[in-house]
């Protein structure tokens, strides 16, 4: 079975995807990733599944609007965001080839948060 016969299942820039793999469930982004030996970060629809979890970085619903969160990164840097007015329409998540798992979702703007404070971190050693 191909990634292309995965119901569910789109590569970038494939059936409506645009420039990263998407997944309407958990089940068809294990099954779209099977054969994967690295990880890779993939979105799915809040209006599924994922939008009932719980973001890795603010602890709020992913199908809700981000909340107001702040994070330490070590090396004295710390993420600061404010709270988001209207909720995403996709989670960003990781797939873990290793585990076979489906990690990490997070909103949009927590995403991009997450990923500045860890280059901060990282730029002051």
């Amino acid at each position: 079975m191909t990634t292309q016969t995965v119901t569910g299942f789109r590569l970038p820039w494939t059936g409506g995807a645009h420039a990263y793999p998407e997944a309407d469930t958990f089940s068809a982004a294990k099954e779209g990733f099977k054969r994967r030996r690295k990880g890779v970060m993939f979105h799915m629809p809040n209006t599924g599944e994922a939008g009932a979890q719980s973001c890795a970085y603010c602890g709020g619903i992913l199908a809700e609007p981000a909340l107001a969160a702040s994070k330490d990164h070590g090396n004295n840097t710390r993420s600061e965001q404010s709270a988001a007015v209207k909720p995403d329409r996709f989670s960003t998540w990781h797939y873990d080839p290793r585990g076979k798992r489906v990690i990490g979702g997070v909103h949009y703007q927590c995403s991009w948060s997450n990923l500045l404070g860890a280059i901060s971190s990282i730029r002051s050693f």
